[in-house]
């Protein structure tokens, strides 16, 4: 009876402990990697053009970053001609989150310059869409329809709590 209730016991314990793990917050997030995180939220994406990665060549075209600033990036651009671009940078370490995101700003009133002349309903899609969010040493920026730019918040926020 004594071996029955110790087997009960540790069974329950167990039991307790992988309810707790499975329902308690994780922070795997936190080891994503940008381009993980950047390609979630690209196949929630809705377009009808083809978003294409950037590479270590053309990244200082659009951003303004210092390389020791960031451990890693992703950047997905249309390659139409549409204000759509999907972001995501983690920077070396906390104190590099600042510069990031004041190059994020930059590239946002790029965007929305570069149309403002050109196609003006990408214009006011970028003047209106256009989000930065930063969640720990992340960085988002994503421009492009509301829908779409309110379902990328969505899944950084959810992949990074």
């Amino acid at each position: 009876m004594k071996n029955l209730k110790k087997i009960f016991t540790v069974a329950i314990a167990l039991a307790c402990t992988v309810v707790m793990a499975a329902c308690g917050g994780s922070s795997e997030g936190k080891n994503l990697s940008a381009e993980q995180i950047a390609n979630e939220i690209k196949a929630s994406y809705k377009t009808d053009t083809e978003l294409i990665g950037l590479t270590d060549n053309t990244l200082s075209n659009y951003y303004d970053i210092d390389d020791e600033d960031v451990a890693e990036y992703k950047v997905y651009t249309s390659t139409a001609f549409t204000s759509e671009e999907i972001a995501v940078f983690k920077a070396s370490s906390s104190d590099k989150v600042k510069g990031i995101n004041e190059a994020a700003n930059e590239r946002k009133e790029e965007i929305i310059d570069n149309f403002e002349d050109y196609i003006p309903e990408q214009y006011e899609l970028a003047k209106e869409n256009t989000k930065i969010v930063s969640k720990g040493e992340y960085v988002l920026l994503v421009t492009g329809e509301k829908a779409n730019v309110d379902k990328a918040v969505e899944v950084f926020e959810k992949l990074l709590k």
